[in-house]
């Protein structure tokens, strides 16, 4: 199968390599940059889970180099002139949400010209819950096939990534039935990466949005995800933010995943630390919205004991703000902001993150655990100070006792560009755009 990834960034440049792995004929649209350091070197993928080092090489023992098409343009593709066959071509989508419509509008111009069918399948792998909507507004909705991703990957430099969960990816149909269309999709996957089948894409979409939320924290803070789920503080203010989501969420009539994202016990069986991770996303999704706050505050610091606690993962969110880009929070806290907004639900702890992740794309420096958490009126004490002439809310902040987590944010650099990313976008179909959509 022909195989187009658009979109060179972390999650893309992985399921690249895997598919290559697997016999595909993969090509990457991306930006020049990351179009060039693959072309000239190769894509390189680390295994982080391996902390082994190479004395001679220098590199992890897991690392490999992959050679890889890449180009900047659709029209770059070799091969792919109206003539060929193209039957056998699958579209992955693997920009930000922010960047669907402009890259969607590309490839509807792509197939205008004949180099892909009309019927061909364009997979969305995008966080939140609009993807697919703002695809088919260009694309049309019979194209449009769903993915959800559950791995973490992250882009270090360009030409390079790591992975620190290589996870499993679930598919579905956002328009329509399952079909034979769905099962070969599912099938080409499935042998580059466990893929499973959805009958309920918008259940398991919105099941990752809920604890997607947490992403945030880190954005803003500059934490791990398993610094703020054991620190008292964070776990609590994580919770009750991913309540606020599965109210807005039971108020929109979603009903989320409780089942495991769908997987079977045969899936399970294939990867322990997938199981894990479906297991404690279940019971957090399941669990969490019958708890008081503290209760669930406490499950969430037991998930961050676990053996998967030990993982330095940050999410997408704040990847993109430490290579100074805008990040999809407004589609990921956002939403349930946006939402809770139309459906009468407050939602303080979204509403205030939100607002926090866009002074830190600003500012490029964060608060910290504290800054979080909304007072009674809907502002925090930084807010008051705002306006407070010369008043700084970061100065004020760093002024204050720290907690045990906000000491190791401290420790680890309060500022972004001083921690271990690389100030470098990613490659994307459109040279002023960014993805990675973990």
């Amino acid at each position: 199968m022909r195989i187009v990834v658009i979109g060179a960034g972390a999650i893309g440049c992985y399921l690249a390599a895997r598919l290559s792995d697997a016999g595909e004929q993969v090509t990457l649209v991306g930006r020049p940059d990351q179009v060039a350091a693959i072309s000239a070197n190769g894509l390189l993928v680390r295994d982080s889970r391996d902390e082994a080092q190479s004395p001679a090489q220098g590199v992890a023992k897991a690392a490999r180099r992959y050679q890889l098409p890449a180009v900047t343009r659709l029209e770059d593709i070799a091969g792919t002139a109206p003539e060929t066959d193209q039957e056998d071509h699958l579209v992955l989508l693997a920009v930000k949400t922010q960047d669907v419509p402009n890259a969607c509008q590309v490839l509807r111009e792509w197939r205008e010209q004949g180099h892909i069918a009309l019927e061909t399948p364009i997979l969305t792998l995008q966080n939140g819950v609009r993807a697919d909507a703002l695809a088919a507004q260009e694309l049309g909705e019979a194209a449009i096939v769903g993915g959800v991703v559950m791995c973490a990957v992250t882009f270090t430099q360009p030409g390079e990534i790591s992975v620190q969960f290589p996870g499993w990816l679930i598919v579905g149909e956002p328009f329509g039935p399952v079909g034979k269309r769905t099962q070969a999709i599912v099938n080409t996957l499935n042998a580059a990466i466990p893929t499973f089948l959805t009958h309920d894409l918008r259940a398991v979409r919105w099941s990752k949005l809920i604890t997607n939320l947490n992403n945030g924290i880190c954005a803003a803070t500059g934490l791990t995800m398993p610094q703020v789920a054991r620190d008292p503080a964070g776990a609590l203010i994580a919770a009750r933010m991913m309540q606020e989501g599965q109210r807005v969420a039971k108020a929109a009539g979603v009903r989320l995943d409780h089942g495991l994202y769908g997987l079977s016990l045969r899936a399970l069986r294939r990867d322990s630390n997938a199981a894990l991770v479906a297991l404690l996303q279940s019971l957090m999704n399941g669990a969490m919205a019958r708890m008081p706050a503290g209760l669930a505050a406490r499950l969430l610091a037991l998930a961050g004991r676990s053996r998967l606690g030990n993982l330095p993962i940050r999410g997408s969110t704040w990847q993109s703000l430490a290579r100074g880009k805008a990040s999809e929070i407004a589609y990921l806290n956002g939403e349930i902001v946006r939402q809770g907004n139309e459906l009468g639900v407050t939602t303080p702890y979204n509403t205030r993150l939100v607002a926090l992740v866009k002074q830190v794309e600003r500012t490029g420096t964060f608060f910290p655990l504290a800054a979080l958490e909304p007072s009674r009126d809907g502002h925090t004490a930084s807010d008051r100070e705002d306006d407070l002439p010369g008043a700084s809310p970061e100065a004020r902040l760093q002024q204050r006792p720290a907690s045990a987590g906000e000491e190791r944010a401290t420790a680890s650099g309060a500022a972004l560009g001083r921690g271990p990313m690389a100030a470098h976008p990613d490659a994307i179909a459109h040279p002023d755009k960014e993805q990675s959509p973990t």
